[in-house]
């Protein structure tokens, strides 16, 4: 699965990020807004469009998604705060 091969390449170049699939909201050239207001650079994922979900790290677009995998991410990150939060 991507995610897996995601999480292991952060891991292989030794990367120490955490983050969450957000959707571009509004793609403009080589820059997109993202859902938490955040504008990024798409130059590593350059074929996304507007509605794509991508991993955005220190205001690059990292990695893209499909919708399935985003939405399961995030219920998996949800989850897991819920067992941590009390």
């Amino acid at each position: 699965m991507r995610i897996a091969v995601f999480l292991f390449w952060a891991y292989a170049v030794r990367a120490m990020c955490f983050t969450v699939p957000l959707r571009i909201m509004k793609k403009n050239g080589k820059r997109a807004l993202l859902e938490d207001g955040r504008e990024v650079s798409l130059h590593i994922t350059p074929k996304v469009r507007t509605g794509s979900y991508v991993f955005a790290n220190a205001n690059v677009a990292v990695a893209a998604l499909t919708k399935r995998e985003a939405l399961y991410v995030r219920k998996l990150i949800k989850s897991t705060l819920k067992k941590i939060v009390l």
